[in-house]
């Protein structure tokens, strides 16, 4: 098979988005924005759309219009491929029936009958006893500017089937160039938002086994380096260099769509030789570890997913598409994340559709994120939480004597806790308190997620422990000549979850607390007092 380089790929493609503009009134761009958009999100009424179909698809107005065409710029598409050809000396090279030039002297004998016609009819002087390089060459110069269509011209019908199955091939090549599988890169790009989200937060075994996954292996064309994995990243952590190399391929990628629908990158995975695409079995592997690897800890992510269906969905395994299978796609949510991680609008935002099929699914069969997990035999560590003890988990993991603590400040301190609480409603304690620090610790103790009446006497147990440090602290301070924030930190470093995950969230519940208990007229000394 010919290999093509970039010039000669570059030549092609510029004929091509001649034609395109031609019949789409200069709208070439937007016709591979509307199919890039396809194929990252699929369509409402089509979740299953992959390459082939999304380009016939596209195809169909086209080919319907294609009378319209000027039928020289048809037949400089011809012309462009034969040259590249023959300065590549690869005319006999050619086995792709789909190419116009594989079959040679079907099209030269296509070429020949509209050179015959054209002299006929509109007394062309088309010498065609020449070599068919020179024919259509010569056929080109004289249509140059005569305003003739390609319907006016019986014999072109060939020629037009030729053209168009030779259009189809280049575009679903630059399509592969740009997004490499519907099938895996879908699930695939939801698991890299997720890891990119959440991997400073998860276990160490499982950031250690992400980060061999990627941070070596995570590449498009260019593989990520050193510098790549210490920028910005002075402790060598390996969850931000696992960060810095998702955004870098992200960005790559985001590079390359972008050249697809401006006509700006030649990279094609049928004319290059195959070079693309060994990028894009790579990215396979990568894309098949970090699915093994979020798979039996999905739980651990559910919590604070963009989409909790959706992302289960991207781990299930893939057995081909059937009537009842949950389909492959990636949804707003999913699809904003992208862009906003790239630092661009791939797809606009007037342009990003809510597909979310996976989740009509689950509502349409009444499904719980349990029952969804359970259909595609996907374990899940999460507790129904009409059956939770709060207190079994949590003596479970912080000890009895702790929960007891816990239990007998509040006991003693029914006034306080009821006003803490009425505070931490201001703060919203979906978002603030629950999203931000306790639910970080809730994996630690056997919890995926929580209602709100669990997660509230969770939040109840820690704000308790995280007070009495708070007290203890204060009291060393007006007792010794130590600050409050040299002994703040004791109690709650040992035995609050929470706080050894989000201390800057603690500090921003407890500046809030302060801030509003003294504000009702309170002695900003009670905060720190109510134990004593």
């Amino acid at each position: 098979m010919a290999e093509y380089g970039n010039r000669e790929i570059g030549i092609i493609q510029d004929a091509l988005k001649e034609i395109y503009d031609e019949l789409i009134n200069g709208g070439a761009s937007e016709f591979r924005q509307q199919i890039l958009n396809t194929l990252l999100q699929g369509r409402p009424d089509n979740y299953y759309t992959t390459h082939v179909s999304t380009l016939f698809e596209a195809y169909e107005p086209l080919e319907a219009t294609v009378g319209d065409l000027n039928l020289s710029t048809m037949m400089n598409y011809a012309f462009a491929n034969l040259d590249v050809l023959v300065e590549m000396g690869a005319v006999d090279d050619l086995i792709e029936p789909a190419q116009m030039w594989t079959g040679y002297d079907e099209t030269s004998e296509a070429v020949l009958d509209i050179a015959n016609e054209l002299n006929e009819s509109f007394d062309f002087e088309i010498d065609t006893n020449q070599d068919i390089y020179d024919v259509l060459r010569e056929t080109t110069e004289q249509l140059e500017s005569s305003g003739i269509k390609v319907k006016d011209v019986p014999g072109t019908l060939e020629l037009q089937i030729r053209v168009l199955d030779d259009m189809k091939n280049f575009e679903i090549g630059s399509m592969y160039s740009a997004w490499s599988s519907t099938e895996v890169m879908r699930p695939f790009t939801v698991q890299l938002v997720e890891v990119y989200n959440q991997i400073e937060n998860l276990p160490e075994e499982l950031i250690d086994e992400l980060y061999v996954d990627i941070s070596d292996n995570l590449s498009l064309k260019e593989g990520p380096s050193d510098y790549l994995r210490a920028y910005d990243n002075p402790n060598n952590s390996q969850a931000k260099a696992v960060k810095n190399v998702i955004k870098y391929y992200l960005e790559q990628l985001g590079r390359q769509q972008t050249g697809y629908v401006n006509f700006s990158s030649v990279d094609n995975t049928f004319y290059d030789g195959g070079q693309m695409m060994e990028f894009y079995e790579a990215t396979d592997q990568v894309a098949a570890d970090v699915g093994n690897a979020i798979k039996p800890n999905i739980n651990l992510f559910l919590q604070n997913a963009v989409e909790p269906t959706q992302l289960l969905n991207s781990v299930k395994s893939f057995e081909g598409i059937t009537a009842d299978d949950f389909p492959y796609q990636i949804d707003k949510g999913y699809m904003q994340a992208y862009n906003d991680i790239i630092g661009t609008q791939i797809i606009n935002n007037r342009a990003i559709k809510d597909v979310n099929s996976t989740l009509e699914y689950v509502e349409g069969y009444n499904f719980s994120i349990e029952d969804f997990a359970d259909e595609l035999n996907i374990k899940t560590k999460s507790t129904p939480t009409n059956v939770v003890d709060l207190d079994e988990v949590i003596s479970q993991s912080d000890g009895v004597d702790n929960l007891n603590k816990s239990k007998e400040i509040m006991q003693k301190n029914p006034g306080m806790f009821r006003r803490i609480f009425s505070v931490l409603e201001k703060l919203d304690i979906g978002d603030q308190v629950i999203t931000k620090a306790v639910a970080k610790g809730l994996p630690a103790i056997g919890l995926a997620a929580a209602a709100p009446g669990a997660a509230i006497a969770y939040t109840a147990y820690e704000m308790s422990i995280l007070l009495t440090d708070a007290a203890q602290a204060y009291n060393k301070m007006q007792t010794t000549d130590e600050g409050f924030w040299e002994n703040f930190g004791e109690l709650s470093d040992k035995y609050s979850i929470a706080y050894k995950i989000s201390k800057p969230v603690y500090d921003i519940i407890l500046d809030s607390l302060n801030d509003d208990l003294t504000t009702e007229g309170q002695d900003e000394e009670i905060l720190f007092s109510f134990n004593r």
